[in-house]
C-alpha cells in the first residue's frame, strides 16, 4: 500500500519533468508552430536525400555493383554483369547529341536505382537528426515569419 501512494504522490511531479525531457515529434511541432513545423521538416529532408544520394553515388560504380552482387548471390540470384561504359574525352563537342545521351546514360548508369534505394535507407534511418534540427530552428522561423506579417503559431505576449 506504501508503494502505490509513493508512486501516486511522485507521479505527478515525475509527469511535469518527464514531459520537459520527452523528445520532440513533428506531430507536437504542429501542434505547437501549426504547418510551418512541417514546412522546416520537409526542407531539411528536401535537403537531406540529395546529400544522401551525393553521398552514395560518390562511392563509385564499382562498390555499388559489388555490394549490389553480394546481396544477388545472398538471395540465389545470378550477379550482374555490366558493360564498361565509354569514356567522354574533351575531344568529342559537347553539342553531340550522342555524347549527351552517354553522360546522361553514364551518371543515371546500370547502379542509379540501387544508389537511390541505399540513399533513400540512410535518408529515412536519419530521423534521429532531421527531428531534433526541426524542433531547434522551427522557433526561429516562426518568428520570422510573424515578423514578416504571417499569422503563425501562437503570439507570444510580452
Amino acid at each position: 500500500m506504501l508503494r502505490n501512494q509513493a508512486s501516486r504522490s511522485s507521479g505527478s511531479a515525475g509527469s511535469s519533468s518527464s514531459a520537459a525531457k520527452e523528445k520532440p515529434s513533428i506531430k507536437q511541432l504542429i501542434k505547437k508552430y501549426g504547418y510551418s513545423a512541417l514546412g522546416v521538416y520537409l526542407t531539411i529532408s528536401s535537403v537531406d536525400l540529395p546529400l544522401s544520394f551525393l553521398f552514395v553515388h560518390s562511392m563509385g560504380q564499382e562498390q555499388i555493383l559489388a555490394w549490389e552482387n553480394a546481396v544477388r548471390q545472398y538471395f540465389g540470384y545470378e550477379p550482374k554483369v555490366v558493360a564498361p561504359l565509354p569514356e567522354i574525352t574533351d575531344s568529342d563537342s559537347a553539342a553531340d547529341s550522342s555524347n549527351v545521351l552517354a553522360a546522361v546514360s553514364a551518371w543515371l548508369g546500370p547502379t542509379f536505382w540501387t544508389e537511390f534505394g541505399i540513399a533513400y535507407a540512410l535518408h529515412k534511418s536519419l530521423i534521429f537528426i532531421r527531428v531534433p534540427i526541426t524542433a531547434a530552428v522551427t522557433p526561429a522561423v516562426v518568428k520570422l515569419l510573424q515578423r514578416w506579417g504571417f499569422n503563425i503559431g501562437k503570439k507570444v505576449v510580452k
